[in-house]
């Protein structure tokens, strides 16, 4: 084997390796971007989740509000 087909022949492995080395990095991106959507959806759903529970406690004062109003008429009329 002469020394240009060594070199040849290394420079085909190498050249190899860079593009498995590429296609990993583009799969690790497309990774990282899908877990940045779902890290995203994971927000939204939190938020709204935080959001619904402000408006239950609100409507728990209101029923209880209006149960207290209730049990005050009911006093009155007795």
């Amino acid at each position: 084997m002469s020394n240009v087909e060594a070199i040849t022949q290394v420079v085909t492995t190498i050249d190899g390796i860079a593009a498995g080395n590429m296609e990993r990095a583009e799969t690790i991106s497309e990774f990282n971007e899908t877990l940045l959507e779902v890290v995203d959806l994971i927000d939204n759903i939190t938020r709204e989740a935080s959001i619904g529970a402000g408006y239950s406690v609100t409507s728990l004062n209101a029923v209880n509000e209006g149960q207290k109003t209730i049990n005050e008429q009911k006093m009155k009329m007795e």
